[in-house]
């Protein structure tokens, strides 16, 4: 009998493993053992990448989850796990809760990251204190924040869940969305002789901030991006005529990008000698148009899938002064402009 009841404990755990808030009866399972509790687990699951993969266990390091009274908000357990517990490919985090309705506010990343700020159970009172702040920089009081790092991977989960007190075992599913994106530019101009330290690159745009349900107002202060890694290389140019001229490698990390920012979220390259703007784009939009017409998604979800961009620009200068961008690649879209058009 005891033999039995281990390869029925064995089968239960297969059962929980393979699909989430599945209830097991205490009758039909452990009725020899007495065993009748209700019992309560979260998985974290990561498949929001263009894989359509969970890839929690390799990318998540650790996770705080915050549990909110769902009527009033109040924030009224905070649990945290890292470490090699979470790269096991089979992690649950056990929930003690009394009967009710709660919201699960995750946060993975957090531990060992200083790039971003969440309320902990000792000061946050309500979910609306559970918001992820980006600490950025600044070189002056009057200057925007600015952040030039490479900011450590940063995920956020939240659902809604009704916990009762039948017997069995449940099983909450928290899905997870990536909200650090890596951008590599690679800069050619035909007649510029590029340099980091002539010119200068920045992404600009409101995200700063992510609220507990990973949402962004709108009006926030603006954040400059700028490279945490800048390299020059020399390359042939073709234009008129073959030379070699410096291309400008640039990398740079962002916060969540959001598609209804996409007209202010402004990619820059200026003169540093002059500070003059030289060229200008609303990057985001092209990222979007970068996306596969055929993908079943929407433009946010893309956004939130593919968090990694190659954008390739090639410059030119216009004759009323400024640059202009004849070709664009990003990733494997891949456009000409006319020269009259701007970007």
């Amino acid at each position: 009998m005891k033999r039995l009841s281990a390869l029925r404990r064995a089968a239960v755990r297969l059962l929980m493993a393979a699909f989430p808030a599945v209830s097991l009866s205490c009758g039909s399972i452990f009725d020899d053992e007495g065993d009748c509790r209700s019992l309560w687990q979260v998985r974290f699951i990561y498949d929001k990448n263009m894989d359509f993969v969970d890839v929690f266990s390799e990318n998540v390091e650790s996770v705080r989850l915050t549990i909110c009274d769902a009527a009033t908000g109040r924030v009224v357990a905070e649990q945290r796990e890292s470490g090699d517990a979470l790269a096991t490919g089979h992690y649950v985090m056990p929930v003690n809760l009394p009967p009710g309705d709660y919201d699960f506010v995750a946060w993975c990343g957090l531990e060992g990251n200083d790039r971003f700020a969440v309320a902990d159970i000792d000061s946050a009172t309500v979910r609306e204190d559970l918001s992820c702040r980006l600490v950025a920089d600044r070189d002056r009081e009057d200057a925007p924040p600015c952040c030039a790092a490479s900011l450590k991977h940063l995920f956020h989960g939240c659902t809604s869940y009704r916990i009762h007190d039948r017997a069995g075992l449940y099983t909450i599913p928290i899905y997870l969305t990536r909200n650090t994106n890596r951008l590599r530019i690679e800069l050619f101009h035909a007649d510029a002789d590029l340099s980091p330290e002539r010119y200068a690159v920045s992404l600009t745009d409101g995200n700063g901030r992510m609220e507990w349900d990973n949402s962004i107002r709108p009006g926030q202060e603006k954040v400059v991006y700028l490279p945490y890694a800048v390299s020059t290389d020399s390359v042939v140019v073709r234009s008129g005529r073959a030379s070699f001229r410096k291309a400008l490698f640039a990398e740079l990390s962002t916060g969540r990008l959001l598609a209804d920012h996409s007209p202010d979220a402004l990619f820059t390259v200026a003169d540093r000698q002059s500070g003059d703007t030289l060229f200008s784009m609303p990057l985001i939009e092209y990222l979007i148009m970068a996306k596969d017409r055929e993908l079943p998604m929407d433009e946010q979800e893309y956004l939130d899938r593919e968090y990694d961009y190659e954008v390739e620009l090639s410059l030119a200068d216009r004759s009323q002064g400024g640059w202009y961008c004849w070709q664009l690649k990003i990733n494997d879209w891949h456009v000409i402009y006319n020269p009259d058009v701007d970007l």
